[in-house]
């Protein structure tokens, strides 16, 4: 990070604090939700095995084609809006939005969702060739609504403030998905199993939320939520990020069903089973994320100065850096052992897409944080534009890498090339537009030591050989004791970032006694090496 003055950094701490504060609800609710799915999409990717899962994947990418616009920008729009109405006290303006945001839910995604039910039984005769596709199309597009307006309420209530009932909610959703999608592989429902586990579970926390956004946050459904102006509002800051998103799904929707037709639901199962493990590093990219759009958004209300933006900012991308690179080089190097144990040895090809996808997800940290702060200073067009440069680039890139590489071609396109490009293009709109550049060479000084730490263990795993379990276990102890001084050695870390990591998480349950015992470790072996 740049210097900051003392006032700017007991600022930037008493922001962080409270952000954190907020995410940790979060994040531990969806830590419990990722152990809970974790280990039902583990029983489930078994008991399936690879080509009734690859049914599962393909259905839910062509339910995932007709819902293109997703939840058109809503989620992150009603994020933004309504935080900065709470803020300025004003309720008349949060009611309008949420139910502006309803609205167009209705009429865009839930419209989508109806007319995939409908073109279900030609799709599956005419392009997927198998009319046996026809129901597991219409229960995925149930289950892709259901996901859809769940997650849209959920971001409302991020802007809301309202981070304890989001946690409960997401841990009850967890138990139910878990529970259904577990039960009906038991009684032999096959690929349907997990889509009627995501429909049931996303759609009644779906009404847990509303009933909170009605009995708690003050929202009152009626003819405000039919008002055209609020709706023309929530639409025009909406859109460009809806469009946005539909070019990455048509992309990926495509990519899937394509391999799925050039390869076999085989290849496509094993290719599912890298995008689920990204899930693991959603759990703290995307909490930080969406809690650090509300603060964004103040942030640039507030009118502060360019210095000040660029602190929050560097310091948002550096921690994440600090707490995934060890995890991802980790999980990148060690992705045979660590799918076999997880997902069994049948999926023989996913090792090498969960390597490419654990790098990827290193990669996409800082234009996630960046898109993030152009859409908290509302400049949603520049998303748009951007997001169809990467759709263009896509395109070019998808015929001649699947059929060169197949499913390693598609984990490129999808993990490598796009938060490349994405990358390329925020940060220089950040630093041209808001004077804010990366502070690029302590997130070197970071990723270098996690690597070193990581080919520091891979021989361990090489002698302890098919023993899988014991080799993630005793790697993962190494890794531990090992990345703290050798990031501390390299520079990586420093004094005031130890004591504002503190400071930041002293208000967390659970995960300030983890943080305090790695920092605790931190300064005794930076002490020893003399860089403390």
């Amino acid at each position: 990070m740049g210097e900051t003055t003392q006032r700017e950094r007991e600022v930037m701490i008493v922001k962080g604090r409270a952000t954190a504060k907020s995410a940790s609800f979060i994040l531990i609710s969806k830590v419990l939700s990722f152990v809970i799915n974790g280990f039902g999409l583990i029983l489930i990717a078994r008991i399936l095995a690879p080509s009734a899962y690859g049914i599962y994947v393909v259905a839910m990418a062509m339910a995932g084609f007709f819902s293109i616009f997703g939840d058109f920008g809503i989620g992150q729009t009603l994020a933004k809006l309504s935080s900065e109405y709470i803020a300025k006290k004003d309720m008349k303006r949060a009611n309008g939005a949420v139910g502006g945001g309803l609205v167009i839910l209705i009429a865009l995604p839930g419209t989508l969702a109806i007319l995939t039910i409908i073109l279900s039984g030609p799709i599956a005769q005419y392009l997927l060739g198998n009319p046996g596709y026809t129901f597991p199309l219409q229960l995925a597009a149930v289950a892709a609504f259901a996901t859809v307006i769940y997650g849209s309420l959920y971001s409302a209530l991020i802007g809301f403030g309202m981070a304890k009932r989001i946690a409960q909610t997401t841990f009850i959703q967890a138990i139910m998905q878990a529970a259904i999608s577990i039960g009906l592989a038991l009684l032999g429902f096959g690929a349907l199993a997990p889509m009627y586990g995501i429909s049931i579970s996303f759609g009644i926390g779906f009404l847990i939320f509303l009933y909170v956004l009605i009995l708690e946050c003050g929202i009152r459904p009626g003819t405000s939520f039919l008002n055209m102006k609020n709706i023309r509002g929530v639409f025009n800051f909406s859109a460009p990020l809806g469009i946005s998103g539909a070019a990455h799904t048509i992309v990926m929707n495509i990519a899937i069903v394509a391999l799925g037709i050039i390869a076999t639901t085989q290849i496509v199962g094993n290719f599912g089973i890298a995008t689920r493990v990204s899930g693991t590093f959603d759990i703290i990219v995307g909490t930080i994320t969406l809690s650090l759009l509300p603060l964004f958004s103040a942030t640039l209300t507030e009118a502060v100065g360019k210095k000040r933006l660029s602190s929050y900012f560097n310091y948002s991308v550096y921690m994440a850096f600090l707490l995934i690179s060890p995890v991802a080089f980790y999980i990148a190097f060690l992705s045979k052992q660590f799918t076999y144990v997880i997902f069994s040895g049948l999926y023989s090809i996913a090792p090498e897409y969960v390597a490419v996808m654990a790098i990827g997800i290193l990669i996409s940290i800082s234009s996630t944080y960046a898109t993030t702060l152009v859409i908290g200073a509302g400049d949603t067009k520049r998303v748009l534009k951007y997001g169809l440069a990467v759709i263009l680039t896509d395109i070019l890139l998808m015929v001649p890498m699947l059929l060169l590489f197949g499913g390693l071609g598609l984990s490129l396109i999808v993990f490598i090339t796009e938060p490349i490009i994405a990358n390329i293009l925020y940060l220089r709109i950040l630093r041209d537009k808001m004077g804010i550049s990366l502070e690029i060479g302590r997130l070197l000084k970071v990723a270098l030591a996690a690597l070193v730490s990581t080919v520091l263990v891979v021989p361990i795993s090489t002698l302890l050989g098919t023993n899988y379990v014991l080799s993630l276990v005793i790697s993962g102890m190494v890794m531990i004791i090992l990345y703290p001084p050798i990031v501390s050695l390299l520079g990586g870390v420093r004094r005031k970032d130890i004591a504002d990591l503190r400071i930041i998480t002293q208000d967390l349950p659970i995960i300030n006694l983890i943080v305090d015992v790695f920092c605790a470790y931190m300064i005794v072996v930076a002490k020893k090496a003399g860089v403390y």
